[in-house]
């Protein structure tokens, strides 16, 4: 999918956030527009950032069934869609349904359907040669037919036309039962409906969004670094193993429990790497995949690793004889003697390099010939500030891999330059 605006627009004017998006031109057809805007009602950031990323689901979810065209839905999905339509419908009446003589007389419609029905039986005639629909299929298309096409529209989903019927008079159904319980409601039973338990839960039609699709997608927008995609590739593979769901969308933070506790309790891993690497790359990923409107939810959010203290034996640096040791070394000859080679004058300065920097090793190594220049520091003499020439490096991510990913200059100390 194209992507849009990653986060929520202030109107200029009142202040209220807004999502907008651009439509691809791919389908913009379908959609019928060249942009979506919606109002996400709120003033607050924090409010709309939640708001943004579930319309931005649902939005990337249509345009996903829209890109698919046509598809092909099971006996359960088309129930599923029926269910959508009754929850809908009880939802939008509860709190004040009226009159209970209104909803008693709604459901008249699935009686008087069912009988119409049974009446006409299967015998041809001209409406159903002609449309495919009897006349008491008709009826019902006339009655919840642009329902129907609303619900599918909200979904993305183009059906075919014998789908769109099976939704239809799925609805009869479902309406009725419906209006029962907003009867029931407007005499004051607020009791659970036993029948709303009878819609299963809809299941995305066509391809799945695997963890691989998932994990390409972060790689071509976010662009991590080399390390960082050789660190968490295959962690994400084991995690999509163990886990064996078709769908990231799927995922539960059960799943992930159980995941984490597998790491923890089987492996050799110590728990710190379990949570700087293996849940922090899932969380990282799933949080990403849930702002770009992927995922509704991030399922690695919540979760913890309990890495318990270690003792401190010593001091985190160098003592001053390892130092010593480490430095002495460069300018020992190689033992055992090795012919020489370019690098092997070069290799002994990384050391002090190093040292007088506080760079990292790769960083030394990685310098090329312009990142060494003169410059100038601004130092105080005699109560004065003057310029004082300096050498510097200049280490930046055009070169490899740097901390942060962020480029800095360091002046080098005169030991180096003398």
């Amino acid at each position: 999918m194209a992507l849009g605006m990653a986060r929520p627009q202030k109107h200029p004017r009142t202040g209220v956030y807004w999502y907008r998006r651009r439509v691809p031109d791919r389908l913009r057809a379908a959609v019928g527009k060249t942009e979506e805007v919606r109002s996400l009602h709120t003033k607050d950031p924090a409010v709309a950032r939640e708001r943004f990323a579930a319309v931005a689901a649902e939005i990337d979810e249509r345009w996903r069934n829209l890109a698919r065209g046509p598809v092909a839905l099971s006996h359960e999905q088309v129930h599923a869609l029926a269910g959508e339509l009754y929850r809908a419908e009880v939802e939008a009446n509860r709190a004040n349904p009226g009159s209970a003589q209104h909803w008693a007389s709604a459901q008249f419609f699935a009686e008087f359907f069912a009988h119409a029905r049974q009446r006409e039986g299967t015998k041809p005639n001209g409406l159903r040669l002609t449309t495919g629909w009897s006349p008491a299929e008709a009826m019902a298309k006339g009655r919840y037919g642009d329902l129907v096409d609303a619900l599918l529209a909200k979904h993305g989903l183009q059906v075919r036309p014998e789908d769109r019927k099976r939704i239809v008079l799925a609805a009869v159904d479902a309406m009725r039962d419906a209006h029962g319980q907003l009867q029931r409601n407007a005499e004051g039973d607020y009791r659970p409906d036993p029948q709303a338990e009878r819609f299963p839960p809809l299941k995305r039609p066509g391809r799945p969004l695997t963890m691989q699709a998932l994990w390409d997608d972060y790689k071509d927008l976010k662009k991590p670094s080399p390390s960082t995609v050789k660190r968490w590739e295959p962690v994400l593979h084991k995690m999509a193993a163990f886990v064996d769901a078709a769908d990231v969308r799927d995922i539960t933070e059960d799943d992930l429990i159980c995941w984490r506790d597998h790491l923890v309790k089987t492996s050799k891993l110590d728990p710190k790497t379990v949570k700087g690497v293996y849940i922090a790359a899932v969380s990282a990923v799933f949080r990403w995949g849930k702002g770009q409107g992927k995922l509704k939810v991030n399922p690695a959010a919540e979760i913890e690793v309990t890495v318990p203290g270690k003792d401190e034996v010593r001091e985190k640096g160098f003592k001053d004889w390892e130092a010593r040791t480490i430095l002495s070394a460069t300018l020992a000859p190689p033992s055992p003697p090795s012919p020489p080679s370019p690098l092997s004058t070069p290799r002994r300065w990384v050391p002090w390099l190093c040292a007088y920097t506080g760079a990292r090793v790769n960083e030394i190594t990685q310098l090329r010939g312009q990142d060494v220049y003169q410059g100038s520091l601004v130092q105080k003499e005699n109560g004065c500030e003057v310029e004082v020439p300096y050498y510097f490096i200049k280490i930046t991510p055009e070169a490899g891999r740097v901390k942060n990913r962020r480029f800095r200059e360091v002046p080098l100390h005169d030991h180096l330059v003398e």
